[in-house]
């Protein structure tokens, strides 16, 4: 019976997605504008601090922390190797 049925038809390819990019972009290129010309006085000290809390968000939870992972793996895999050896 499944041999009966019609083949699944090929997957369309994705289509491009240009115009909606361009459409976000032009978007938030308007925003940007209208809040920097209706904020002058904070807009600036504003997208620093955005930019300083990344910032530290890479640091603490990207660099620091990673390297505190990647040390607490390794530590781990010496162990394994230890116990795998009969505890010697």
């Amino acid at each position: 019976m499944s041999q009966l049925r019609p083949p699944a038809p090929e997957p369309r390819p994705a289509r491009g997605a240009f115009l909606p990019m361009l459409f976000s972009g032009l978007v938030a290129l308007i925003v940007i504008v209208v809040s920097v010309v209706f904020s002058f006085g904070w807009f600036v000290p504003v997208i620093a601090g955005v930019f300083f809390l990344g910032l530290f968000h890479y640091l603490a939870w990207g660099w620091w922390l990673g390297k505190i992972i990647r040390d607490d793996a390794a530590d781990q895999a010496e162990e394994e190797k230890f116990w795998e050896r009969g505890g010697r």
